[in-house]
């Protein structure tokens, strides 16, 4: 199970990034065997909730995710 850190981490990342549909969110992120530094940095998440659960625990966590996404913008 993710912490609340964590997913507002990851949910400002798919935002970030651009992914609108959880389903490629959640395949992309997932962890993957190999060497790379892509491949490293996606293995560091290991404990990826499935679409229903990511769905379920993202919406009630828009509004701080949409802040930290404001924030870092206004520092940067």
């Amino acid at each position: 199970m993710l912490t609340d850190s964590e997913l507002v981490c990851l949910a400002v990342a798919q935002s970030l990034l651009g992914f609108t549909s959880a389903t490629h969110w959640l395949r992309r992120a997932q962890p993957t065997a190999g060497s790379g530094s892509a491949r490293t940095s996606r293995s560091s998440v290991s404990r990826l909730p499935g679409n229903p659960s990511w769905a379920a625990r993202r919406a009630p966590a828009r509004p701080v995710s949409a802040t930290a996404i404001l924030v870092s913008i206004a520092v940067s």
